[in-house]
């Protein structure tokens, strides 16, 4: 705070309005209005029935924090996204690799067969 306690209680009696001295005093001290109430209370000052403007709160904050959850949302789908497609090409991967090796399997057992049926052949003829 900017002034002393002293100095807030001056000014609020001095002031034509009341309450409209609490919200310039908040600006000129830098500070929330209750922050000055509560110095005017502290000081014996009683502020029953003493309106003043709601505080405002200031909206980009909240709004920066919402977009940062969204980002950290988004880029955390994203990473799961990934492991998941990764988890899949592996799977289909094994499981080509595994035909490849029936597929190998098969054609040994057809090259034996041929060569079986041509040793038969020779015997024939």
């Amino acid at each position: 705070m900017e002034m002393s306690d002293k100095e807030i209680l001056r000014s609020y009696n001095d002031a034509a309005s009341k309450s409209k001295q609490i919200k310039i005093l908040a600006d000129l001290n830098a500070c929330s209005t209750q922050q000055i109430k509560d110095v005017l209370s502290r000081n014996g000052i009683k502020l029953r029935g003493i309106k003043t403007e709601p505080e405002r709160v200031e909206t980009h904050s909240i709004d920066e924090k919402m977009e940062e959850k969204k980002a950290e949302d988004l880029t955390q789908a994203i990473e799961t996204a990934k492991k998941i497609i990764q988890v899949f090409i592996n799977t289909k991967n094994n499981e080509l690799m595994q035909l490849g090796t029936k597929e190998r399997e098969i054609l040994d057992e057809i090259q034996d067969a041929r060569k079986s049926l041509k040793t038969l052949e020779g015997y024939h003829a």
